[in-house]
């Protein structure tokens, strides 16, 4: 499990991410990881399942899978499939009004299928107006988005987890704000006014994962690019994560990735 960081949303010019590709069938299994990003793709063709917010879909051809920004997920292909995809960075999502709206997580819409070709066409073109017309094609997909498939109220008030969901969305964008500080289960309930017990039932029944071990998946992966920067110690990088002590980074660390930081790639 791990945060995806996409520098490529992060732009003011150009806050999206689109890439048209195949997906090899040696690629196997992708571990759950979440970000902040809005992340839609179409499937074209081979076979792919999709596992999110807890959810399993398998997606034919044509259709749109669409993943809420922090929710967990990952795509599994045993044979292979080919696939657009497309990231919407959160400076977009805001000035368009859209941030907080959450989506069905597989539709079936020529609409959005036939702007992805376009969007395939553009990225062939590349010429000075391509990043232009790229954010235009987005900005149709949103629309297209909020005016048919965004979550209702009917949804919510058919599905008993929404709330949790939302809460689960919000303790998740906390901790990726505020990971490199002390914080804690106890501080994230007193930010939230929620008792200990029931934000953590809720945020394991949507997750399937512990806050604690959320918390220190964010900074271990945070640590890892310090690490690579190759600029700071072992020590600097697991107090500029958020860990009180570098030992209890090293045993977090060569938990997930089984190395000790220290062994590099």
């Amino acid at each position: 499990m791990y945060y995806e960081e996409m520098p490529e949303t992060k732009t003011d010019d150009c806050p999206v991410y689109y890439k048209c590709g195949e997906i090899s069938s040696w690629w196997g299994h992708e571990d759950l990881h979440w970000h902040e990003e809005l992340e839609i793709m179409c499937f074209l063709s081979g076979n792919a399942e999709v596992n999110c917010d807890r959810e399993r879909i398998i997606p034919g051809n044509g259709e749109i899978i669409i993943v809420n920004p922090y929710e967990l997920h990952n795509l599994c292909s045993e044979k292979g499939c080919v696939r657009h995809l497309l990231l919407v960075g959160k400076k977009m999502l805001r000035s368009f009004g859209c941030e907080n709206i959450r989506f069905r997580h597989c539709v079936t819409d020529p609409e959005i299928a036939d702007i992805f070709d376009r969007m395939l066409t553009e990225e062939k073109r590349n010429d000075e107006y391509s990043k232009n017309a790229l954010m235009a094609l987005s900005t149709e997909i949103l629309v297209r988005l909020c005016r048919e498939w965004r979550v209702t109220e009917t949804d919510q008030s058919s599905d008993g987890n929404e709330s949790g969901r939302r809460l689960t969305a919000s303790i998740m964008e906390y901790i990726d704000r505020h990971f490199t500080e002390q914080i804690s289960v106890g501080s994230i309930c007193d930010e939230f006014g929620y008792s200990k017990s029931y934000i953590c039932r809720v945020f394991r029944e949507i997750t399937g994962l512990t806050i604690a071990r959320q918390i220190a998946a964010r900074r271990i992966y945070y640590a890892g690019t310090l690490l690579a920067s190759k600029r700071y110690s072992v020590s600097e990088c697991a107090l500029m994560s958020g860990f009180t002590s570098a030992s209890y980074f090293s045993k977090a660390y060569r938990k997930m990735y089984g190395r000790a930081p220290s062994e590099g790639e």
